[in-house]
């Protein structure tokens, strides 16, 4: 029995390992590669010490990354928010969807605004992403073991910023295209009213029949 358990452990493993490099590896390639496309601010590091040591002195690497990693947490949390919001406006929409809707405007705006609010969901997602395993690029064997993981860790920042404010932007847009089509809806929930209203008095009367 624990020959058969050991087996399945080794196998188990195996599996895992094929998963990870499969799954792993090439998530790491790619967004290397995209956010070498994102120049970081040139004085960031002077930016952040000023803003961690209130402008006296300087930050080591290590203390450096700890801030960056502290600026993408705030990131992954508002980027978590937005696409709450974007959920709820998706869940409007499929609502109104199901009535028959005659109003051509409104109908354009509840389809537009559903692309939008997608689209805006695909730009969140990078933002709460994760690329590669924390502390992958971290040379213990260099001078400056940090240099190349805060080199990544940089872009990586300037693209999530990049990618949440366009995430941002699309979801005000939908929910512009609602707001401006607000009349519309009142018309179309009044007329679901009115029709469940006349349904019902309808059923009533069948049954005192």
């Amino acid at each position: 029995m624990d020959l058969l358990l050991k087996v399945f452990a080794e196998m188990l493993q195996s599996l895992v390992t094929c998963i990870d490099v499969c799954v792993h590896e090439p998530t790491r390639w790619l967004w290397s590669l995209i956010a070498e496309a994102f120049t970081p601010e040139p004085d960031i590091d002077q930016k952040v010490a000023k803003f961690c040591k209130d402008g006296s002195g300087g930050l080591s690497n290590r203390e450096l990354l700890d801030k960056l990693y502290f600026f993408l947490g705030i990131l992954d949390s508002k980027a978590a928010a937005l696409m709450q919001y974007d959920g709820i406006i998706l869940a409007v929409a499929g609502i109104i969807i199901q009535s028959h809707i005659e109003n051509a405007s409104l109908l354009n705006a509840i389809k537009y605004a559903t692309y939008c609010t997608i689209v805006s969901i695909l730009f969140c997602l990078p933002v709460v992403g994760v690329f590669w395993r924390f502390l992958a690029f971290v040379k213990p064997g260099c001078s400056d073991p940090l240099a190349v993981e805060l080199h990544k860790i940089k872009r990586i920042l300037k693209m999530r910023e990049f990618a949440y404010q366009v995430a941002w932007w699309l979801a005000v847009v939908a929910g512009v295209m609602l707001l401006l089509n607000v009349q519309g809806l009142i018309d179309l929930a009044k007329k679901d009213a009115d029709h469940a209203a006349s349904a019902s008095g309808s059923a009533k009367i069948e049954n005192v029949r």
